[in-house]
């Protein structure tokens, strides 16, 4: 892909956010653009605002950190695992 910028004008929008039941900004992104820019479905994604400016950068780092709090949830089941066993007196 060429290091052209792809330029796109948008309106936000409202949406209902049920959580707060009140309407909130909204801005939706879709597009063969997005592909071209190598967001593919699936890209995990940081979005900062910066004065003005939303700046959207892929998220190479989130697949590890999901990774590492799964083997952190994964760790401290097999811990409570060993300490019930313990305590029943049949640990392996």
């Amino acid at each position: 892909m060429e290091d052209k910028l792809s330029e796109r004008f948008l309106t936000v929008s409202y949406c209902r956010d049920n959580y707060c039941d009140e309407d909130v900004p909204f801005l939706r992104l879709k597009g063969k653009w997005l592909r071209d820019g190598g967001f593919d479905a699936g890209t995990h994604v940081k979005v900062m605002v910066v004065r003005d400016k939303l700046v959207i950068t892929k998220d190479g780092n989130r697949a590890r950190r999901d990774q590492e709090k799964k083997l952190a949830k994964l760790q401290s089941t097999v811990y409570t695992l060993q300490q019930e066993l313990t305590q029943q007196g049949e640990l392996f």
